[in-house]
């Protein structure tokens, strides 16, 4: 990093911390020179909170960041764990005041908090000065009337407060941080960061402290030149390393911002996202062919369609979206008791350079079967147990009768010649008690016809 360019000092400070995703992007150049972009996110900040606009300071304040960004890559309030000024290029003073004062309000700083900060993403466009130089510039400084210029986030977040006023009087949204992240490749061709702009700035660079412009104060400069302190910052030319750039405006009346780097712009591999979705048989539905570039390159979309697919899909012109057109019927595709169809298709981007890897789109097509009519229901068999029961009951009953009639049948038969003697005899007596001349059971009897002479009639056995 270099040697950062000496603005006009101006009085007063303003209180904005902006938290900026340092991409370096290479754009199309504007008269004859580059154009680089550098994503950013600004927290604004209301006058509530107790490090800004709460109380004033004056000149740099080094010191009040460790020499080292944390785990997360945000920097620590000093509290003794490092020595400070370790890595800077150049003395720090240490007369100025206006440092943040306590370590749970500096956590704000460069963190989304509900109800404290308003996260909010803009982009910086850096331009090469002069072209061909290699020399990135953003200029946000005061105009030659003195009017402030670096306001990114008018009309957004917390807005304009009537005690937030610029020279002039003119109302603009003072209070925020600015945050920057970013790679370059170290060449050990002298590079440098020069930064001019009023509170807080804080770079680093390998996640180390090498520009500290701390404390509440007018417009102050601060550069580093990389080979200087390579050696500290263990930098090895070709290869890649982080920045850090946190910018605090805390006070109001100035925000004013320029800076100018020869880090040279990186180029990220661009990437796509995966999509899922689902419609129903004769339903069309848009597809969206998610990519992301950091560095804002234009994209070349490629697609990858299958056969089956080609016919129900119309890609739009730009590449980045088509319309899907769901068959009338999944008869082609699927057995008739299946309910559902998948398409799948690939696509990738590429910025020039890079190729990112494919991502797979999926379209599942459903369909709602028609059951067929049920069976006509089968009545309940009927229950033939009483019936059953009564059944066997005559048939055990005619058993024993025709057993009953065999029997009488064999009894009367062997009966039937006794009865015939019996009746034979019956009917003889009665024939001859008829017959004056049968007497039946008596064994004697008189004959009229007999007489022996003495008057009585003779006694006849009876043979």
């Amino acid at each position: 990093m270099g040697v950062f360019k000496s603005l006009a000092s101006v009085t007063d400070v303003v209180v904005v911390v902006v938290v900026v995703s340092l991409v370096l992007v290479t754009l199309a150049g504007e008269a004859d020179g580059r154009t680089v972009l550098f994503s950013a996110v600004v927290r604004d900040f209301s006058v509530d909170h107790t490090d800004f606009e709460r109380y004033g300071g004056g000149g740099v304040d080094c010191g009040a960041v460790e020499d080292e960004l944390g785990e997360d890559r945000k920097p620590i309030m000093w509290g003794g764990k490092t020595a400070t000024g370790k890595f800077l290029d150049r003395p720090c003073p240490q007369a100025g005041t206006g440092r943040p004062r306590r370590v749970e309000y500096f956590q704000n700083f460069f963190r989304d908090v509900p109800g404290v900060n308003i996260r909010i993403p803009i982009q910086l466009k850096f331009e090469e000065q002069p072209p061909g130089s290699g020399i990135f510039v953003f200029d946000r400084n005061k105009d030659a009337t003195g009017i402030n210029q670096y306001f990114p986030v008018d009309g957004l977040g917390w807005g304009a407060d009537v005690r937030r006023l610029g020279f002039f009087g003119n109302v603009r949204n003072f209070l925020f941080t600015t945050e920057i992240h970013a790679e370059f490749v170290y060449r050990g061709d002298n590079e440098f960061f020069n930064f001019a702009g009023d509170d807080d700035v804080w770079v680093f660079v390998n996640n180390k402290l090498v520009v500290d412009v701390g404390g509440l104060h007018s417009q102050r400069t601060g550069a580093v030149n990389l080979t200087n302190i390579a050696g500290k910052l263990g930098l090895v030319p070709g290869e890649r390393y982080p920045v850090f750039v946190g910018i605090a405006e805390r006070h109001s009346t100035q925000s004013n911002c320029r800076i100018e780097t020869t880090l040279a712009p990186i180029n990220r591999r661009p990437s796509t996202q995966p999509a899922a979705y689902s419609v129903k048989v004769g339903e069309n539905v848009t597809v969206e062919f998610v990519a992301f570039d950091e560095d804002g390159d234009n994209l070349v979309y490629t697609h990858t369609i299958p056969d089956e697919l080609a016919l129900l899909l119309d890609i739009a012109p730009d590449s980045q979206t088509a319309r899907f057109h769901a068959p009338d019927s999944l008869d082609l595709y699927l057995p008739a008791n299946e309910t559902s169809y998948t398409f799948s298709m690939e696509f990738t981007v590429s910025d020039g350079e890079y190729t990112a890897c494919p991502s797979t789109v999926t379209i599942t097509v459903t369909r709602t079967l028609v059951a067929p009519s049920p069976p006509a229901a089968t009545p309940a068999p009927t229950d033939n147990t009483t019936t059953v029961v009564i059944i066997s009951i005559v048939a055990v009953l005619a058993v024993i009768g025709i057993i009953a009639l065999i029997a009488l049948i064999f009894y009367v038969r062997s009966q039937a010649e006794t009865w015939k003697a019996e009746i034979m005899a019956e009917f003889a007596d009665d024939n001859l008690s008829m017959n004056p001349l049968y007497t039946g059971a008596n064994t004697e009897f008189s004959s009229p016809l007999y007489d022996d002479g003495g008057g009585d009639s003779v006694q006849m056995s009876h043979f």
